[in-house]
Formats: C-alpha cells, sequence, structure tokens
C-alpha cells in the first residue's frame, strides 16, 4: 500500500444501504484479498477498474463446466461441458443430476483461473447466498452496474463474463477426441439390427468425468476421515486404547492423481482445491459370506497377532465397557468387584472367541513355511493342527509352556493399555487384579483346549490325512526350492 496513493475502490466498502451495493462490496472485498495475497504485486493491480478491464479480457479463456474432459486424460481437447438440468430421480444412476444444488461449478483454463475465482466469489447481504456469476447470468441489472460506472463498460464486462457461465462464446466449437476415452458398447434390441445413428442402440461405459461428484464424495470423505470424532477413534485405535466412537472408513478405498500435484490447476479450479486428489470407492460386490473385517490378519507376516487380535470389535466392546463400568463407578464395594470380575472374563473370552475364528482359517501346517515370523509359542496355539504330521512340533505343543506365555503376553498388553487410566486414578490395585484375573481365564482354557486341540477333535479320519497330504506336498516343495540354488553352484559352465 505504501509509495501509491488510496483510493476507494482499495477499501472494501461499508455496509450498503442499496442492492447493488452488495455487489459493490463483493467485488472490493475480493480484490483486497487478492492485494493481500501478493503484497509485492505492482502498485494499482488490483485497482477496481483495471483489474476488472484486465479480467475481461481473459474471460474468452476460461470454460465454466461440470464435466471436464483434461480429468480423464491432461492432453485431451475436448470441449468441456455444463450438464443441463435433469430431474432429481428421473435417472437411477448416481451423477451430477443427483445434487441438490445448481450454484456449484466448476472452471478449466489455468491462465485465467483468478477470473474465476472473482465470478464464484459469494455475495453477502443478499438472501440466499449465490455466488456472483449467478447473478450475472441471469442479466441482474444492480450485479452489472456494481462493474463499472460506466454504463457502457460494465455491459461489455458483463458480456464478456456471461460468456463463460453460459459457455455460448463466440466461435466455440463442440468436440471429443479419443483422449476423452468416450467408450459405447453395442446393445442392438435384437441381432443384426444394430443402427449406428440410433443413440439407445448404445451405452456409455466410460461417462466424461463430473468434477461435481468428484468434488462433492471428497468433501464426504473429508468430513468423515478428518471428524474430531474419528479422528480420535483411529488415535485411540493405534495405541491400543478404547475410545467413545467407532472408526468410520471406506473399505479398499483408492486415491488417484487426477492431473498432476505440481499443477492440479491444470486441470480445473476445484481439482486445485483437492490439490488433485480423486476418491476412488470399491465397486466390488459384496461378499455376503464373509464380513468385511479391516483387521484381517495373517499371522506369518507378524512376530506376534496379540495386539491385533485386542484390536478386534468382540474384544474392544467389552473392554470399553469395562472403562466406562470404571469411570462411573469409582467406589471400590461389593457389586463394583462383580461387574469388574465379569467384564474381565468377558475380554478374556472375547479374545480366544476370536483366536479360535483366526485359527479355523488357516490351513493345518501353515506354520511350516521357512519365512513364517511368528513367534514359537503362538505358533503351537494357532497351529495346532500341524501336530498330526510334525512330531518335534507335536512334542513342543505337549509340553504345554506355550500356554502360560500366551496367557501372559495378553494379560500384561491388557494391563499396558489401561495403566494410563488406573495410574490417574492411583488404583494400581485394580492393574494387578485384572492382570492375574485374565491371566486366569486364558490359563484355564487354553489347558483344556491345549489336552485335546479343538480343530483335531472335528476332523474324520479322512480329513487329517488329507491335511497330511498337502503339508508333505508342501515340505517337498520347500525342500526342492532350497536344494536349487546350491545344485545350480555345483555345474560347471
Amino acid at each position: 500500500m505504501e509509495g501509491r496513493p488510496l483510493i476507494m475502490s482499495d477499501v472494501p466498502s461499508t455496509v450498503p444501504q442499496t442492492r447493488q451495493g452488495f455487489f459493490e462490496q463483493a467485488i472490493n472485498a475480493f480484490l483486497q484479498k487478492e492485494r493481500e495475497k501478493k503484497p509485492k504485486a505492482p502498485p494499482g493491480k488490483f485497482n477496481k477498474a483495471p483489474w476488472l478491464a484486465a479480467a475481461a479480457r481473459q474471460a474468452p479463456h476460461l470454460t465454466m463446466a461440470t464435466h471436464l474432459p483434461k480429468a480423464t486424460h491432461t492432453d485431451s481437447k475436448a470441449t468441456p461441458l455444463v450438464m443441463a438440468s435433469v430431474t432429481e430421480g428421473s435417472r437411477p444412476e448416481i451423477g451430477t443430476h443427483s445434487l441438490r444444488t445448481s450454484d456449484v461449478m466448476d472452471a478449466a483454463g489455468a491462465t485465467a483461473l483468478p477470473v474465476w475465482n472473482f465470478l464464484n466469489t459469494p455475495v453477502e447481504g443478499l438472501e440466499p447466498l449465490k455466488p456472483y456469476w449467478h447473478y450475472l447470468r441471469a442479466g441482474d441489472a444492480d450485479a452489472i452496474a456494481a462493474l463499472s460506472p460506466d454504463a457502457s463498460k460494465a455491459l461489455a464486462y458483463a458480456q464478456a463474463f456471461k460468456s463463460v457461465v453460459t459457455g455460448q462464446g463466440e466461435g466455440r466449437i463442440f468436440r471429443s477426441d479419443a483422449m476423452a476415452k468416450q467408450l459405447f458398447w453395442p446393445v442392438a434390441p435384437q441381432e443384426g439390427q444394430l443402427d449406428v445413428c440410433d443413440d439407445s442402440h448404445f451405452i456409455l461405459l466410460q461417462p466424461l468425468h463430473s468434477s461435481l461428484v468428484a468434488q462433492a464424495v471428497d468433501d464426504a470423505w473429508q468430513a468423515m476421515r478428518f471428524s474430531a470424532e474419528n479422528v480420535e477413534a483411529r488415535k485411540a485405535r493405534k495405541e491400543g486404547k478404547a475410545s467413545d466412537y467407532k472408526e468410520r472408513f471406506f473399505p479398499d478405498e483408492a486415491i488417484r492423481v487426477v492431473g498432476s500435484r505440481e499443477k492440479p490447476q491444470n486441470v480445473s479450479s476445484l481439482n486445485s482445491k483437492r490439490r488433485a486428489r480423486g476418491v476412488m470407492l470399491s465397486c466390488a460386490p459384496t461378499d455376503l459370506g464373509q464380513r468385511y473385517d479391516r483387521h484381517a490378519i495373517n499371522p506369518k507376516y507378524h512376530s506376534t497377532v496379540i495386539d491385533r487380535l485386542m484390536m478386534r470389535e468382540a474384544v474392544r466392546q467389552p473392554l470399553m465397557q469395562l472403562v466406562q463400568h470404571y469411570t462411573n463407578n469409582p467406589q471400590n464395594n461389593m457389586d463394583f468387584r462383580n461387574k469388574w470380575d465379569a467384564l474381565v472374563d468377558a475380554i478374556g473370552s472375547a479374545f480366544l472367541a476370536e483366536a479360535a475364528t483366526l485359527r479355523s482359517s488357516l490351513k493345518p501346517g501353515w506354520s511350516a513355511d521357512k519365512n513364517c515370523a511368528l513367534n514359537k509359542e503362538e505358533e503351537l496355539w494357532l497351529d495346532p493342527g500341524r501336530c498330526q504330521f510334525d512330531e518335534g512340533f507335536k512334542k513342543n505343543y505337549d509340553q504345554g509352556g506355550w500356554m502360560d506365555v500366551i496367557a501372559s503376553r495378553f494379560s500384561r498388553a491388557l494391563t499396558d493399555s489401561l495403566k494410563t487410566v488406573f495410574i490417574r486414578a492411583e488404583r494400581l490395585d485394580l492393574a494387578s487384579s485384572m492382570d492375574s484375573a485374565v491371566y486366569n481365564v486364558l490359563a484355564r482354557t487354553l489347558l483344556l483346549e491345549g489336552t485335546w486341540p479343538t480343530p483335531l477333535r472335528r476332523k474324520s479320519v479322512e480329513d487329517r490325512a488329507a491335511d497330511r497330504a498337502m503339508y508333505e506336498e508342501n515340505r517337498r516343495q520347500h525342500q526342492d526350492d532350497a536344494a536349487t540354488p546350491s545344485a545350480k553352484q555345483g555345474v560347471t559352465p
């Protein structure tokens, strides 16, 4: 601001007395924000008259659209389109017509995006709140008059801006190209009656990218993923703590880069706002036979699975109830102790039930893989079927020392996860009692299972023979793989 005279257009106007004043206030507020963003800009660049004149000259390089071919391929020369209004519910598919607002638009043209930022400025003071371009498209006299005190210049500016928002610029040619990837599939009513001139004989497999739908999905994704409740639930899960909130997520989501991360504005204004992020939700058919489990475990790739089993919903639910019970009932009486013991027992039982589910989903002998990273005690716990055909493994299993180790590890992990609560309340006696109680529950149940493993009780003689044959085949394969390198080293070229 220093070094040039202050003029009225530099300062946002006070509360306007006329309807035209609201539009002038919106223009001045926008220019003031632009001036603050670029303090080193030449003096006078963001004065109202010269800036609007330059913006009107740049307007032909800007295209307002709902569907952008450059989002499919950045080299596409196809024409961006504004979708005609479609009555909600008139089509079964989800698309731009599903959005409940018609005041959200995107714009393409990197060199003229500041012009779009101006046209997209909301006009505060008028109800309902709408962007400036909405009034220009409708030919609002006050919106036009606010552009310049000279009526002829104001009309010329308005016509230049209106050509952007209506998509009716001079010499505009609508075209497509191969890079838009418009894929049509013939669906003739009867074989041999395909008419290439009849649109009803084709369906569009690859529609144009709808930037508005992408923005709506991104807004919902951001609101859900980074809400205060979800952040707290996610943090509690990672730290192995209880939370009052349930973590929400989209299963099997993916993020693709639309355009480039370096210059997302080359695709569109909204793509720049999204930082070239394109959220893709899974469209795979639902497996009704198996509930989706975000914390699915393959024990071969972990040194321990105890912490992961603790993250299961069935274990976390009684754990959260335990925390709530203690928080709501700080006194130490008989009712408190009875409820406490019941919840501790429920936690141990839920943990063992989740382990049994995991064990039943694995093939006998899976832990014999030379690349298995799981510790020996948990291998014995989760792969009892291997005892049928591995004498060394069976010997270690029958010794039973692994039961004490598993019970001790889980009770210690559970106590550690709640230690902060106990320390804060100065109730370390609860930590000690819970540690021993959980240990007793697990040790007692593991002893019963270890005496006669559940998987073996339920298998017929034929099933056991099949398991042994599969194990022997896998072992021979591993032996062949191990012998191959040494055999090659002994060959003289």
